[in-house]
């Protein structure tokens, strides 16, 4: 996963490379907002992941305890 967010944040380094290259400022200027660009997606994706694994974790129990109940009355009828 973490492959895929590092990958996900150098594609929005290069798109806002090209974006921000197409405005004519120096190369240091385009350079920091794009890696200001690349840590803001990598922190975004990273939020995401890490929120959906916790929604996902804490829904597992829920899930689980129901298929156990389900069991447990069809073993009682």
């Amino acid at each position: 996963m973490n492959k895929l967010i590092f990958q996900i944040g150098i594609l929005g380094f290069c798109i806002a490379t090209v974006v921000f290259g197409g405005t004519g400022g120096s190369i240091l200027d385009i350079v920091s907002r794009s890696f200001i660009v690349f840590v803001g997606i990598v922190l975004a994706a990273t939020a995401v992941v890490l929120v959906g694994g916790t929604m996902a974790s804490k829904d597992a129990p829920a899930k689980s305890n129901a298929k156990q109940q389900e069991a447990a009355t069809e073993k009682h009828t």
